[in-house]
């Protein structure tokens, strides 16, 4: 049994009224199957608009082992797929 699942919180700044200009954080935690191995992966998304960061982890769920932990500055961060710049 393969069990997926997607988890997302977003915060916003407070007193801001404008839908996409008021958020400074999101976070994602999600559990997938892995397109590069076939296995199932848990993966922990941070975008954090404050510090100017994003960072990224993979994890293997049955051997536990990091499959990637990327860390970088927003601004340098391009997206993959349907959402490259």
């Amino acid at each position: 049994m393969n069990a997926q699942y997607r988890i997302s919180m977003r915060i916003r700044t407070p007193g801001r009224v404008s839908h996409h200009r008021g958020f400074k954080d999101e976070i994602r935690y999600s559990r997938s199957v892995s397109r590069h191995t076939g296995h199932v992966v848990g993966e922990r998304r941070v975008i954090d608009r404050r510090g100017v960061r994003y960072s990224k982890k993979l994890v293997g769920t049955v051997t536990g082992e990091v499959l990637r932990d990327d860390v970088e500055r927003l601004d340098e961060h391009r997206d993959h797929g349907d959402a490259r710049r």
